[in-house]
């Protein structure tokens, strides 16, 4: 069975607690999926692309994940950052995940705020 693994800043780790902790039967750390993907979360508060990269990819070695969804970016915008540099990190991430670590699929997601809208519109 496929695995899909969520992963990156405060809010999979946020995620990953409300889901142990909703009596909701329609939430579960699994979505549901566990008939045709296994789902693990998992997240550290404060991580930032290099950090994630620094502290978090090498336990992809051990987990093999077929399927990697990464909410990363937000904590890496700063008024010293700019767009351009931001996605080079994030592109150059999901190149390694699929040549170094053979993920199949990765998704970059980020919740966007007032604040990064300003940050890229500038």
């Amino acid at each position: 069975m496929p695995l899909s693994l969520i992963t990156g800043h405060s809010i999979c780790k946020r995620l990953s607690q409300y889901l142990v902790s909703v009596t909701d039967d329609r939430l579960s750390l699994h979505f549901n999926l566990n008939r045709v993907v296994s789902v693990m979360v998992q997240g550290v508060g404060g991580r930032t692309v290099e950090k994630w990269m620094k502290f978090d990819m090498s336990s992809l070695c051990f987990l093999c994940p077929d399927i990697v969804v990464l909410l990363l970016g937000e904590n890496d915008i700063t008024s010293f950052s700019d767009p351009e540099t931001l996605a080079f990190k994030l592109i150059s991430l999901a190149s390694q995940l699929h040549r170094l670590y053979h993920v199949k699929q990765i998704v970059l997601s980020a919740a966007s705020t007032l604040h990064t809208y300003w940050l890229y519109s500038c």
